[in-house]
């Protein structure tokens, strides 16, 4: 089969303390002026209307072990499909086969997946014999309704051929996929991407780089890719969150939206030995001293809630320090989720042994997470106990459209929070 995929960029100058990188190691802030955000610089609530939802299965042949018999991936897709119609999140639903083509298959959910089966895919045609990934995501994409969420179920496997440079091969398509994302991104810079990765009982055929097939019974991977603007994705999440999916359930999860998202945050008063500056008590503090009471170790310290929660990442994601720069090397940073709590999302426990002026930045980095790269099969021939379950190229897939949306940077989103200033 002829599989198509999907590294980034990185850096600014930066130091490392424990997992935290900074930008900035003076830490000095002596010569920055006291920063305050502006009510023009805020996110404003979105009314959008409702969307359409853009249902796209592959159905070449390489799909055809997913759906021999009832397996976890009919479960999956039937039960996800099944509360998005509940909860009404969209107008209306289209239901699609596609590999060379978009083939249209109505809306009847029940219908629909009852039909999954090798022969409903060979009956609905197309090219069943190879599939361009790069050409089906230009077709998905290629949807001109801005109010459309695109969702595109596949095992996102590609197969450059007998003879031909894989691994040439698999970076031109890298810089096809960036590209096509690139051009996507300049009319709608509000749309975000949503990978979960899954698994299921497969039976049938395993097609691998050089389009050799290989006969399979046992566990594979495959992709539920959704597209579309960040808040119809938000909302997805929200009410279909990964915790409800059937079979056996979401693996992992990467999501990306562009840079630039304003954030609510507010210092808590209390959480350390400082007061709030009248000006601006969210977000600049003053007198701030090392604690006083308490056993072990005397830091100053203070703690930020902030909402994290239209910015599509996992938990998983939000909670590991790694994934936080702060411009500040004298600083520690603590990430911990909020239950309970109507407008923040998440707390940032923020703790030095310096006290000194200073304007803290604490930025959220978009990045490729490990998993992509575990689950990525570099050695693409044959299918074995070691590669059974990965996806070849499969990180090249992602890192096109992670360099698309990271073009101008890949910082999520930031806060500042002013100290003794």
């Amino acid at each position: 089969m002829n599989y198509t995929p999907l590294l980034t960029i990185i850096t600014t100058l930066s130091c490392l303390l424990g997992t935290i990188s900074c930008i900035d190691c003076s830490g000095g802030g002596h010569k920055e002026q006291k920063t305050h955000i502006t009510e023009s610089a805020k996110q404003q609530t979105i009314n959008l209307p409702q969307p359409t939802y853009n249902i796209f299965i592959e159905n070449s042949a390489s799909m055809y072990g997913y759906v021999e018999g009832v397996t976890e991936f009919e479960q999956s897709v039937y039960n996800y499909l099944s509360d998005m119609k509940i909860h009404e999140l969209m107008d209306s639903m289209n239901l699609y086969y596609i590999n060379s083509k978009p083939i249209l298959c109505g809306g009847n959910i029940s219908d629909f997946i009852e039909k999954l089966s090798p022969s409903s895919f060979k009956a609905k045609g197309g090219t069943l014999g190879t599939t361009d990934i790069s050409n089906v995501l230009k077709m998905v994409l290629s949807d001109t309704n801005s109010n459309s969420v695109r969702f595109l179920i596949s095992d996102f496997i590609f197969s450059p051929g007998k003879h031909r440079d894989a691994e040439q091969y698999l970076v031109n398509q890298q810089i096809g996929i960036k590209n096509t994302f690139a051009n996507y991104l300049k009319e709608r810079p509000e749309h975000a991407v949503l990978v979960y990765q899954l698994e299921s009982r497969f039976d049938g055929y395993y097609y691998d780089k050089i389009d050799d097939k290989h006969r399979y019974k046992g566990d594979r991977p495959f992709y539920i890719w959704v597209i579309g603007h960040k808040e119809y994705v938000s909302k997805l999440i929200k009410k279909c969150p990964r915790s409800k999916f059937n079979g056996s359930g979401v693996k992992n999860v990467f999501s990306i939206i562009k840079g630039g998202n304003y954030i609510d945050y507010a210092v808590v008063l209390g959480t350390g030995e400082f007061s709030l500056d009248r000006n601006d008590p969210k977000r600049s503090i003053v007198k701030a001293k090392k604690d006083t009471k308490g056993m072990g170790a005397k830091k100053m310290r203070f703690e930020v809630n902030v909402d994290l929660g239209r910015l599509l990442c996992s938990d998983e994601y939000l909670v590991n320090p790694a994934n936080y720069q702060l411009n500040d090397c004298d600083y520690d940073i603590e990430v911990v989720k909020l239950n309970n709590n109507d407008k923040y999302t998440h707390k940032f426990k923020l703790s030095t042994d310096i006290v000194k002026p200073t304007t803290l930045k604490i930025s959220l980095k978009s990045k490729i997470p490990q998993w992509v790269e575990d689950v990525n099969d570099n050695d693409g021939i044959g299918i074995t106990l070691d590669n059974a379950h990965k996806t070849y190229g499969f990180k090249y897939l992602v890192n096109g459209v992670y360099e698309a949306f990271t073009i101008n940077g890949a910082e999520c989103t930031n806060i500042i929070i002013n100290v003794n200033k």
